[in-house]
Order: structure tokens, then C-alpha cells, then sequence
């Protein structure tokens, strides 16, 4: 049985500005790296939801929620684990970021994590970082979202194959990308605010430093942000 330390989400980058959009909405955005997983609660404690699925030396296992931790069972004895979050995105050594991912909830994300142990405990790190779109809508009607895209300035890719490094000292991180594109997109399916409300939206991605430009689309319109 393994057991998951789960650390705190850090807020340690923020290049946001509030900029607004047409007359309808707010757009801010706000990147974190650090120590981020599948959901940020009211304290920003990473917090793992039953089921979620972990590539173990290249095999999945489902995580189970007890009182105060997280276990992994089934898990055969050997001197060194790798494990990998979420599996759906992990091929062993690497991780693929799509695309396209999907809104599932508030606060509720899937930022790739890796953890290296030659004991009882998998200690997981973060693998890039994620990008906090908050929508704020200031019409007087409630505003459907349908899709949020992200795109990358130049040939700079924002989706891909990633290697991880590192993964047998304890500190895993990403190589750069290579198979992927300059655009990324988040479905929302019709995330409902309503009018003066505001929600936000994660979207993992590697590390860049290349310009965004973030364009949310409603029922109606387009709206853009660059940064």
C-alpha cells in the first residue's frame, strides 16, 4: 500500500491583468506553478477525488480516499516506484498534454504531476504549471461558455509530448515538447454564469514564456485577451 503526501498549491508566478472585453465580461488570468493537482479547495490544498487514476511503473491503479490520505492498492513490492497523474495523459517516461481538455467543475483541474519513491511513499511534484482564466460577467443577462483557447505566440508549442527528467532523484521535470501545436483548448460545454458572477477556468500547460492569447467564446461572441 502506497501512500500519497499530498503538498500545498502555491500561487508563486501571477502575470494578470483585468482587462474588459466588449462590455460584457472581465478577463483575467493568472498562472500557477508550484504544487498543483486535480482540485484546489477553499484553501488551495491539493485535494485527490476518489478514483482518480495513477500510471504506477507503467501500469494503472485507481487512487482510494481515506480519512486524511490516499492510497494506491494492489501495487506488486519493489525497490523504486514511478507514478505518474493523470494516467490518461502518461506514456512511462513522458507525459502528453492534449489539445484539448475538459471542464470538469470549479476549481477543478488536471495539472500532470510525477513522483519518484524507493520506499513505502510517493512524494508528487508538479509538471508545468496552470492557467487561471477568470471570467467575470458584466452583462445583465447569463452568458453560456462554450470554449476557451489559448494559443501561443511563434512556433512556441503549448501541447505535446513532454519527457520527464529527473523522475529517479526525487525532483521530476519536464523536457521540452515536441509532436504538438501552438493552441490549446479547454471545452466548457455551456458553463452558465450569470449576470455580475464570475468562475474560473484552469488549463494545464507546460512552461512557456512565449505571449497568449486567451479567446472565450459564449453563446454569442468571441472574446479575446492577450498577455
Amino acid at each position: 500500500m502506497k501512500k500519497l503526501i499530498l503538498p500545498l498549491v502555491a500561487m508563486i508566478l501571477c502575470m494578470a491583468s483585468c482587462q474588459k472585453e466588449n462590455g460584457i465580461l472581465y478577463l483575467e488570468t493568472e498562472t500557477y506553478t508550484g504544487d498543483a493537482k486535480l482540485h484546489l479547495d477553499s484553501e488551495n490544498f491539493a485535494v485527490w477525488d476518489n478514483n482518480d487514476k495513477v500510471l504506477v511503473n507503467g501500469t494503472e491503479y485507481s487512487v482510494a480516499i481515506g480519512s486524511g490520505n490516499a492510497t494506491i492498492t494492489g501495487v506488486p513490492e519493489a525497490e523504486s516506484y514511478t507514478a505518474i497523474y493523470p494516467a490518461s495523459w502518461a506514456n512511462s517516461t513522458s507525459i502528453n498534454y492534449p489539445a484539448e481538455q475538459t471542464y470538469r467543475g470549479s476549481q477543478v483541474v488536471e495539472a500532470p504531476m510525477a513522483a519518484y519513491s524507493n520506499g513505502g511513499t510517493l512524494t508528487f511534484h508538479n509538471l508545468g504549471s496552470l492557467l487561471a482564466v477568470e471570467v467575470t460577467n458584466s452583462s445583465s443577462e447569463t452568458m453560456s461558455v462554450q470554449k476557451i483557447e489559448v494559443s501561443a505566440e511563434g512556433s512556441t508549442l503549448i501541447n505535446g509530448t513532454c519527457a520527464i527528467n529527473g523522475l529517479t532523484t526525487g525532483a521530476p521535470y519536464l523536457g521540452g515538447l515536441s509532436n504538438g501545436s501552438t493552441t490549446t483548448t479547454l471545452k466548457c460545454n455551456g458553463v452558465s454564469i450569470t449576470a455580475g458572477n464570475t468562475e474560473t477556468f484552469y488549463i494545464a500547460m507546460p512552461p512557456v514564456e512565449a505571449q497568449l492569447t486567451i479567446k472565450v467564446y459564449d453563446q454569442y461572441y468571441a472574446y479575446t485577451k492577450t498577455q
